[in-house]
């Protein structure tokens, strides 16, 4: 009966200390939980997660597409409704380096994010040098919204000074 009796206190204390164990774990999980996120996410030069911020080593892809009009001199002699062609997609890798860090008393980083662009001629249906024509449509709105007077004199300037309602542009020119 002895033993009986001793097994019964040593299940009551075991019981015990796992109650006082959970009740503390829930009291201080969030705090702990906390704590070790903190830890964890602290940006520091010699942090785990520093060189990942600074560089990201994950590739940004960028995809462009340009339309393409295939009769712009119809559409800028005849008022033509435009003939699309879909060009592209012309594929950039995007990379993001930060630059300038400033790491400052109120545990605050200052930087200047620089990001540059690199073409992926492998991953691209079109190259650098393919030629796109697009309407200048500012241009082309400003002269439909004016009166035929004033567009036939914007007109005049436009052509003395060189612009044209149609562009055809290298896609090089942009990137």
């Amino acid at each position: 009966m002895a033993s009986s009796s001793a097994c019964h206190r040593g299940l009551l204390a075991a019981g015990a200390v796992t109650l006082v164990i959970g009740v503390l774990a829930v009291l201080l999980n969030q705090q702990l939980f906390d704590a070790i996120l903190d830890k964890k996410l602290e940006l520091t030069p010699d942090s785990e997660g520093y060189g990942f911020w600074h560089t990201m080593p994950v590739p940004i892809f960028i995809k462009f597409y340009f339309w393409n009009v295939t009769n712009a001199e119809d559409v800028v002699t005849n008022h033509a409704k435009p003939i699309l062609q879909q060009l592209g997609p012309y594929v950039y890798t995007e990379k993001h380096l930060k630059v300038n860090m400033t790491w400052n008393a109120n545990d605050t980083i200052t930087y200047m994010q620089v990001k540059t662009w690199h073409f992926e001629p492998d991953m691209s249906a079109g190259r650098l040098d393919d030629n796109i024509t697009s309407l200048n449509v500012p241009l082309l709105v400003s002269v439909v919204s004016e009166r035929v007077g004033a567009a036939r004199r914007l007109s005049q300037t436009l052509h003395m000074i060189g612009a044209e309602l149609r562009m055809r542009e290298q896609l090089n020119k942009y990137g």
